[in-house]
């Protein structure tokens, strides 16, 4: 399934709804957006998504996501991310929130759109 994941067209990604910026796995497309190896994102960056968001739209990013996910299943963000390259790209963070069975938490399936 993971491999199925990965290898998904578009940048997409999956992550607890708890900390939407902490990556679990994330897609081809999505590392070549990023220009990240594999190794260097959840080795080095340790799979923080925030690490690569301008700080000015973490906490506003962060908090949207948490609030609009309460009565949505579905959220929609905007911010800006920086590459390994340095390039600044202005991305739609979309997600669909799924709820696990029993005692499991939320978690959000996600897609980056460049705009």
């Amino acid at each position: 399934m993971v491999n199925l994941f990965k290898n998904l067209p578009g940048p997409q990604f999956c992550a607890e709804l708890e900390n939407p910026f902490k990556l679990e796995i994330v897609s081809r497309d999505f590392m070549a957006l990023i220009g990240y190896t594999r190794t260097e994102f959840f080795e080095t960056l340790g799979g923080d998504l925030k690490k690569l968001i301008v700080p000015e739209d973490i906490n506003r990013a962060e908090k949207e996501i948490v609030s609009k996910s309460i009565n949505r299943n579905t959220v929609e963000v905007e911010y800006t991310i920086v590459t390994k390259s340095e390039k600044r790209y202005r991305v739609v963070d979309r997600r669909k929130i799924v709820s696990g069975k029993g005692n499991a938490g939320r978690s959000t399936l996600g897609i980056l759109k460049c705009i």
